[in-house]
């Protein structure tokens, strides 16, 4: 009586249940819209609370420049000036 109280109480338990079916890469595609941007300097500047020369930034992003004068940084092929203490600000392409 035991071993029947204890499996009609598991096919319960089992029967309520929610299935979550797996789901396999080949059913969903996944497209990846995020953008970047390669970054260069011949002077440090900041990026994400990290100083660098060159990064690949996550778009959008802010570029800071931690020095007391003008840099020139290089985003995507565009040289862009930032005045001391300054900030860039690098936006998404919408057309993407």
């Amino acid at each position: 009586m035991r071993k029947i109280l204890v499996i009609l109480c598991l096919t319960l338990l089992l029967s309520s249940c929610y299935y979550i079916w797996p789901v396999y890469p080949e059913e969903e595609e996944y497209v990846d819209t995020r953008q970047f941007a390669q970054v260069t300097s011949s002077h440090l500047f900041t990026y994400n609370g990290r100083v660098c020369i060159a990064c690949n930034a996550l778009l959008p992003a802010e570029i800071y420049n931690p020095n007391n004068y003008t840099i020139t940084v290089t985003a995507d092929g565009t040289d862009y000036i930032i005045a001391p203490l300054g900030t860039l600000e690098l936006k998404e392409d919408k057309a993407k």
